[in-house]
């Protein structure tokens, strides 16, 4: 999904940024607003299965992927700065629990 473009080619118009959180890979995929895809980065991380039927993730590894997608894209030249709309999606029956300080447990 990576793509590689010189910045000289961006794009002027806005543009959208869909990000996945999956179970073992965050994709965050650049498109301009006619719909056209113009980037994309891939990140993988793991999970744990402490027992059958169960995975564990750690979401600190969800945002270390994200940032690394946002840099990959931005370090490709494209302009972030134009991002107007985000869409995010996530795994299914996902829970983040935190603690009373908002930190995860």
């Amino acid at each position: 999904m990576d793509t590689e473009r010189d910045a000289a080619e961006s794009p002027a118009s806005p543009s959208i940024l869909a990000v996945d959180a999956g179970t073992s890979s965050l994709k965050a995929v650049l498109y301009e607003d006619g719909g056209r895809m113009l980037a994309g980065s891939t990140q993988r991380y793991g999970y744990q299965a402490p027992q059958p039927g169960w995975a564990e993730a750690d979401p600190e590894d969800w945002w270390s992927a994200l940032v690394a997608a946002l840099a990959h894209l931005d370090a490709q030249g494209w302009p972030l700065a134009r991002v107007e709309a985000l869409a995010l999606t996530g795994q299914m029956h996902t829970a983040v629990l935190l603690d009373a300080d908002g930190q995860v447990v």
